[in-house]
């Protein structure tokens, strides 16, 4: 059975992309591969 607290996401990442759309594929691929653990 799953506790309802695991359900909810460990982090919540807000980035803004105004006039930047070169620039996003490279910062959401930077943000999934952080390996730091310890929130």
């Amino acid at each position: 059975m799953v506790k309802k607290s695991e359900k909810k996401p460990r982090v919540t990442v807000i980035m803004s992309a105004y006039n930047s759309e070169k620039y996003v594929e490279e910062a959401v691929d930077s943000i999934l591969k952080q390996t730091f653990k310890d929130f």
